[in-house]
């Protein structure tokens, strides 16, 4: 294992980035590097989509799959 020293700004800009709380630093640079990798692949709307889906999921903008089936009679 490595230590990485980052400023405490770049710290909170990738503790922002967490999907759920459970998500460590490292996985939080793994997936971020990953998406930077596959970025040749991505066209700027699909990149806008993904941000806003992580945005909804961090603000609780979502629905369980039971809340979905009520919603839609099934």
């Amino acid at each position: 294992m490595t230590t990485i020293k980052v400023s405490d700004k770049t710290r909170t800009i990738l503790a922002e980035q967490k999907v759920h709380t459970g998500e460590t630093l490292e996985q939080v640079i793994n997936r971020l590097l990953k998406f930077q990798l596959a970025d040749d692949n991505l066209d700027e709307q699909t990149l806008k989509d993904m941000q806003e889906g992580l945005d909804d999921i961090k603000s609780g903008r979502v629905y369980t799959t039971k809340q979905l089936k009520n919603e839609l009679g099934i």
